[in-house]
């Protein structure tokens, strides 16, 4: 790949292996990408030991050092450090969670609210998780993906955009 291909880094904690949805439309995206952009470099961003299943010609994996700073500190810290370095052009998060050190334009995915609307259906250290980094999330993004009509809805109506 030359040294001048667009560059495209993808946080992706985990991959279809994890058998959730979020890991599933993760990897199903970065393959559509991955097609519709074959001239792009694709950079995976792993946590250490992270399975990397994805074999594609424009794909490649980076891991990030562990770093023990709160619970996000490979997404706070080691990511933003990554970004800078490498000079990636756009940081894609079908995760959702985006760092708050801004170095490139980022995009996150929104795949539902349903922590906030239905809280009981999830554990309370979830919930607070989520509600610490959702918002400042989105806020740091330069576009988002909602996955449905109906999470958009939501996010209008709970003036999240």
């Amino acid at each position: 790949m030359s040294s001048s291909s667009f560059r495209i880094a993808v946080d992706l904690p985990w991959d279809a292996s994890a058998c959730m949805g979020t890991g599933a439309y993760s990897e199903t995206m970065v393959r559509a990408l991955a097609a519709a952009a074959p001239e792009a470099e694709i950079v995976l961003v792993v946590p250490p030991q992270a399975k990397q299943s994805i074999e594609l010609p424009n794909v490649r994996y980076s891991v990030l050092p562990e770093v023990k700073v709160r619970r996000e500190g490979m997404r706070q810290v080691a990511l933003p450090d990554y970004l800078a370095k490498t000079g990636v052009e756009v940081l894609f998060a079908p995760a959702t969670l985006l760092p708050l050190i801004k170095v490139c334009p980022m995009v996150a995915t929104v795949h539902d609210l349903a922590f906030e609307l239905h809280p009981e259906f999830y554990g309370q250290g979830l919930r607070e998780y989520l509600s610490e980094w959702f918002e400042p999330s989105i806020r740091a993004a330069d576009r988002l993906v909602a996955i449905s009509s109906d999470t958009k809805a939501d996010m209008i109506r709970l003036k999240k955009i």
